[in-house]
């Protein structure tokens, strides 16, 4: 066996313990003048930033859902019936095109602009006004004078519509601006339409009760009516009229509101409480409206805001 002299190390290489095999060359990063590897750790410091501001990137969005939530499920009612809060006000339309609120109650009918309310009465100015209805197209306004039958306002001054239901009790009123069409519902008579010239009778399975309140769902073509017995007083819930026939969804004929945005059907169920149905079933919406017995409602699409008129001066959510 041939024995090598012992080499010295060229200065800068490093001594590597074990057998080798004769000529063998050291490894790349041990042999003299070579670079050393890169640590490892450093190339995954770009690759950790990214997860990390990813991660925070997902919070702050998880934060800001919850927020919106949190703020759209905590809206709170405000009174904003200054001026005339002892009056009863039994129905509201919303003009969203200019901004304004109608407030029909028992001292004729008023307007809101987003500060102050006008009064606007005029020939129904002695009429307990029972509902309200606009017409965006023509920019009309309708009321519902009680006994002394539904009259249109054209921002001058009241005409009488007349016909069929000039004899009956007026309840609630609605517009379909899909078919220039007025809706009135009566006590026991019904539900009624209107033209623009004549009225005619709807008829179906809601004639013989109280007509408490209407309204119209341009999106699906159908118009909900709240509605009572008779002669008990009791509740024979929601309607639904699809133009041929009307069908009972249950809930509670009180005042009812429609929001053709969230396609969502409001309606106010008695004391401090309004509730939502969504073409399927019935929930309460929460939050507490005054203390009062809920007689109206409107929804004002343009500014995602629900109005509620009680005994005591109108609410906003």
């Amino acid at each position: 066996m041939e024995v090598y002299p012992e080499q010295e190390l060229p200065p800068g290489a490093i001594e590597v313990s074990g057998p080798s095999t004769p000529g063998e060359r050291p490894p790349r990063d041990l042999r003299a003048g070579s670079p050393s590897k890169p640590y490892q750790g450093k190339r995954n410091i770009p690759k950790l930033k990214r997860v990390l501001m990813a991660v925070c990137v997902a919070i702050v969005v998880i934060a800001v859902i919850v927020i919106v939530v949190f703020a759209v499920q905590t809206k709170s009612w405000t009174d904003i019936g200054v001026g005339f809060s002892s009056y009863h006000v039994s129905s509201l339309a919303s003009d969203s095109g200019h901004n304004l609120l109608y407030a029909g109650t028992g001292h004729g009918v008023l307007k809101y602009d987003g500060k102050s309310w006008a009064d606007i009465s005029g020939g129904v100015s002695t009429y307990g006004i029972t509902s309200l209805a606009y017409d965006s197209g023509h920019n009309m306004i309708y009321a519902g004078a009680g006994d002394h039958g539904v009259w249109k306002y054209d921002g001058t001054s009241w005409t009488d519509t007349g016909g069929g239901v000039s004899s009956y009790d007026i309840g609630p009123l609605a517009y379909d601006s899909g078919h220039n069409l007025l809706y009135a519902g009566t006590w026991a008579h019904g539900v009624w339409k209107y033209d623009g010239a004549s009225w005619f009778n709807t008829y179906g399975g809601v004639s013989s009760y109280i007509i408490n309140s209407l309204a119209y769902d341009s999106g699906h073509n159908l118009l909900y009516a709240g509605c009572r017995d008779a002669a008990s007083g009791t509740s024979k819930g929601v309607w639904k009229y699809d133009w041929l026939s009307w069908t009972d969804t249950g809930g509670e004929g009180g005042p009812l509101a429609y929001d053709s945005a969230h396609n969502l059907l409001y309606a106010g169920t008695g004391v401090d409480e309004v509730w939502k149905y969504d073409g399927k079933s019935w929930t309460p919406i929460g939050g507490g409206v005054s203390s009062d017995v809920i007689t109206s409602l409107v929804y004002d699409s343009g500014h995602n805001l629900l109005y509620a008129g009680t005994q005591h001066g109108v609410w906003c959510r």
